[in-house]
């Protein structure tokens, strides 16, 4: 199930792989309100942090988006994690559609989401 996304924060290729990086209305609103809530947050994680966090995976992305993965991104160092779908549009351009952002790490997800950690 793709969600709707309100906008493109991000585009990039991966060794000729088009990525498009799209943020929710949910994940827009989660955001916000993480960063306006949490002191340790406060100019310091925007929606271009959690975009890194895609571009960060590299070339992880594109099996992702083949597979139509969702995908929690593990971010120690912000201490937040992002969920996103992977959705392949074409063979070679997929989208990442982030869902949410948790102002912490040691999260619980559904036994089909995969875990990645950022190094």
């Amino acid at each position: 199930m793709t969600r709707q996304s309100i906008g493109l924060i991000t585009e990039f290729l991966i060794k000729g792989y088009r990525v498009k990086v799209y943020i929710s209305n949910h994940g827009e609103k989660r955001l916000r309100k993480r960063i306006k809530n949490n002191e340790q947050f406060k100019g310091n994680v925007d929606e271009y942090v959690v975009a890194s966090n895609i571009l960060a995976l590299g070339k992880r992305v594109i099996p992702h988006c083949k597979n139509n993965d969702d995908v929690a991104i593990i971010d120690e160092d912000n201490n937040i994690s992002v969920i996103a779908e992977f959705v392949e549009l074409s063979d070679n351009e997929g989208r990442v559609n982030i869902i949410t952002i948790l102002d912490k790490t040691n999260i619980y997800v559904k036994d089909t989401t995969t875990i990645e950690k950022l190094k």
